[in-house]
């Protein structure tokens, strides 16, 4: 689900090219995630308390992605939001660039935070 609703929004970032770098797979089918345990409601809070802010998020999306990348692949909620700085190094992440979007990956059986990326774009 987009929760900002605008297009062209920095998550757009995380195209499937920089997901599959990052070990994510997004579920392409609707109601693909009415087996999680967790709701995206509480992946959302959990996203939020892992990073330290309030921010809404830009986009909450089902799919499933490892824990570590040579870990076994767990169903989980990619939660994304724009504009918010870490210093953990994404696949796309260039010496001067912007941070511009970062993600959390959240287990949707247990509600645990299994890793954190973000994605940035080149400075003009």
């Amino acid at each position: 689900m987009n929760l900002a609703g605008r297009g062209g929004a920095a998550s757009d970032l995380l195209t499937p090219a920089i997901a599959a770098d990052l070990a994510i797979q997004f579920d392409g089918l609707e109601g693909a995630a009415a087996g999680a345990a967790v709701p995206d409601s509480d992946a959302i809070r959990v996203a939020q308390l892992y990073l330290g802010t309030v921010q809404i998020p830009a986009s909450v999306r089902h799919g499933q992605a490892p824990q570590h990348l040579n870990s076994p692949v767990r169903s989980v909620w990619i939660v994304t939001f724009d504009g918010i700085a870490m210093p953990m190094v994404g696949p796309s992440m260039e010496p001067g660039g912007s941070v511009v979007v970062t993600g959390v990956i959240v287990d949707d059986e247990t509600g645990d935070v299994l890793r954190a990326f973000s994605v940035s774009e080149p400075a003009p």
